[in-house]
């Protein structure tokens, strides 16, 4: 599943392909995907202006001029969004489900063949985020507030990074990566960490990210940038994917993999304590 640096890529290449263009039409070449779009979602499209597109959380939020609608995507496990020019248009592939074509001739394309992502037309999106999360590289997320959170957290640290509610737009890569770096167990209980921890684990989860997006992201299967290039931050794994690999800060020992809650965790058992 696209994690937070892989859906601020995309977002960042949207923004600057498509801000200001005008939808001309809407094509929906299936409508089930993990919502169901309704037949009016096309009209209720054309003819709007793009005035702004951010991402929260692992969302990517696009609004119109004139309207207080907002189109909400987010990716699921295997979505993508392939921008092309008038020049670059070519044939459909079977699991591309929604076309926008813009008035300059510029098209956006959502494929996903799992079809667990969503394209849903709302007025009020902030209903979905009032439960996530500060998002990790603003200012609202600090020692502090990280510290806070995880007060009475009886769950593995690696379990609680991954829950939304305390952190937006983390998944099990940027996790694993970020508790090596700032050399924690992901086993250890999240409401022992202490102050200093809390502080070298928020220090770790920025570093990455922004590394992660300079990078790219990381391309392991289905992530693409919306021009159909792979990211490359795969290629910096520490620890993530690398079982049996020698660890790259100590050098002695290697990466274990191990289960938790069904989901794989890597970790340096030497680093990590």
């Amino acid at each position: 599943m696209p994690e937070l640096p892989e859906v601020e890529i995309v977002c960042r290449e949207m923004r600057q392909a498509l801000l200001t263009q005008t939808i001309q039409k809407v094509e929906v070449r299936e409508r089930r995907l993990r919502f169901l779009i309704p037949p009016a979602f096309e009209k209720n499209l054309e003819h709007l202006t793009i005035s702004s597109l951010q991402r929260r959380a692992k969302y990517i939020l696009v609004g119109f001029q004139g309207t207080s609608d907002t189109l909400v995507i987010h990716l699921g496990m295997s979505g993508r969004i392939s921008l092309l020019s008038s020049a670059e248009s070519t044939l459909c592939h079977k699991h591309e489900h929604v076309i926008f074509t813009f008035t300059s001739g510029k098209e956006m394309r959502f494929f996903d063949p799992r079809r667990f992502g969503s394209m849903v037309l709302m007025t009020t999106p902030t209903s979905l985020f009032h439960k996530i999360g500060p998002e990790p590289l603003s200012e609202d997320f600090s020692v502090i507030t990280l510290k806070d959170s995880l007060l009475n957290k009886k769950s593995s640290i690696k379990s609680a990074l991954l829950n939304q509610h305390i952190i937006a737009g983390l998944g099990n890569i940027y996790v694993s990566e970020a508790l090596h770096k700032a050399q924690i167990h992901p086993e250890r209980l999240a409401k022992d960490l202490n102050l200093y921890e809390c502080d070298a684990l928020v220090s770790a989860i920025k570093k990455i990210l922004q590394r992660a997006i300079a990078a790219g992201g990381s391309t392991l299967r289905d992530h693409q940038r919306t021009n159909g290039e792979a990211g490359s931050f795969q290629k910096q794994f520490a620890v993530y994917n690398q079982e049996g690999k020698n660890c790259p800060n100590c050098q002695e020992s290697v990466i274990e993999r191990i289960l938790q809650a069904n989901r794989s965790t890597y970790f340096c058992k030497k680093c990590q304590h």
